[in-house]
């Protein structure tokens, strides 16, 4: 029996993980909800309770805290509200100026 409060769905997209200071590490969005998301890391080091991640496809950057660290990756969730559009304004779209 599924017991989250957001539905999980299948994604593998590329993002960066940016911790305080600028610095930035690769990771995949391996599935996300509204409240959260999967992230993959070939990174083994330590990270702060607290980052962005930088969604590569959509460019939404959102801020997040560490909800779980295990060997398939880590869970986050997320600490802000959810965009309602994404960062790439006329994405797909001619100009007409």
């Amino acid at each position: 029996m599924e017991r989250r409060r957001h539905p999980r769905y299948a994604v593998d997209r590329a993002a960066k993980i940016i911790i305080p200071g600028g610095d930035a590490l690769p990771a995949r969005i391996s599935n996300e909800s509204d409240g959260g998301a999967k992230l993959r890391v070939g990174w083994k080091g330590w990270l702060p309770k607290s980052f962005d991640v930088q969604d590569a496809f959509t460019g939404v950057r959102r801020v997040v805290q560490t909800a779980w660290v295990g060997l398939g990756g880590l869970g986050v969730r997320f600490r802000d509200p959810k965009p309602s559009e994404p960062q790439q304004p006329g994405f797909g779209r001619r100009r007409l100026d």
